[in-house]
């Protein structure tokens, strides 16, 4: 089984047998319906998730964690200088409608992010990045606008579209992953094929059905009637205890890197005071997070 993770997010995962119309199809539960299918716009956790079972990035990153060129589009990514990064592409990765990637669609997918008017959250990952240019079909070089010894980690995400792709991307997405778009069920269900042409070699199983279960109680009773497969990363402990007293089910667990934030709306205007924001700051028990 080839499932792609979010990236640097812990793993939870329970998995079951179940009688199906194809029991070569999982079937995967999510929180939420995505917000975009287009890699340059979903920063949720399901459309993450779905991104890079349908995309693939430049590099990925490893346990450890480091980013790596295995499992990436890029074999290479060398760095002559201190603000130059070269991204050599594999030959031969296909997109699942059987045209070959090439610099191309590298350049367009990062230059439409950087497009002030595609206004791509991702943009704010790659303020220094200067130029994005193709040298040849299978190089392309990044430009930095001064030197940034950690750039090859926002080479993980985003994933690469086709160049010209344009907005459909989001409502029916072709990549160069594992799987294959074949429909969407908006907020109830979406349906990926395994692609044979996978250049990593295909998956082991004919698809995913991956379905939206918000309620977490139901995502554990499905998962014990064996209505559903796997669940990745959304159970929580109480849940994950019950699960584990069954011995149909499988948990896996790993450690990853993870972070929570408070986002604080500067127009509010209790919150536009610096005192009161300073308050907030001196009421977080700090030690009770790390210790915790």
């Amino acid at each position: 089984m080839r499932l792609a993770l979010a990236v640097l997010a812990a793993l939870t995962c329970a998995c079951v047998d179940r009688p199906a119309s194809n029991p070569n199809v999982l079937t995967v539960a999510v929180t939420s319906g995505p917000n975009s299918l287009d890699p340059r716009y979903g920063l949720d956790d399901s459309s993450q998730k779905l991104h890079q079972l349908i995309f693939d990035g430049l590099l990925r990153i490893d346990d450890r964690p480091r980013y790596v060129t295995d499992g990436g589009l890029a074999e290479r990514l060398d760095n002559p200088e201190s603000t130059i990064w070269i991204a050599t592409l594999r030959k031969g990765v296909r997109f699942h409608d059987g045209h070959e990637l090439t610099a191309a669609d590298v350049v367009y997918t990062f230059r439409t992010i950087l497009d002030p008017d595609s206004r791509s959250p991702h943009r704010g990952a790659f303020r220094g990045l200067q130029s994005v240019d193709a040298r040849d079909p299978y190089t392309v070089v990044f430009t930095l606008s001064e030197p940034f010894a950690s750039f090859p980690t926002n080479l993980v995400i985003p994933q690469i579209i086709p160049a010209g792709a344009g907005p459909k991307v989001a409502v029916h997405p072709i990549g160069t992953g594992p799987y294959r778009f074949v429909q969407q069920w908006t907020d109830d269900r979406i349906e990926l094929a395994a692609f044979d042409g996978y250049w990593a070699g295909p998956p082991a199983n004919a698809g995913l059905l991956v379905r939206v279960v918000p309620d977490e109680v139901m995502r554990g009773l499905e998962l014990r009637k064996g209505t559903i497969d796997v669940v990745v990363n959304d159970v929580s402990p109480d849940i994950l205890y019950q699960l584990r007293r069954d011995e149909r089910l499988q948990t896996a667990t790993a450690p990853g890197v993870d972070y929570q934030y408070i986002g604080i709306n500067l127009l509010d205007p209790a919150l536009a005071d610096v005192r009161v924001r300073r308050a907030l700051a001196h009421a977080i028990d700090r030690r009770a997070i790390v210790d915790h």
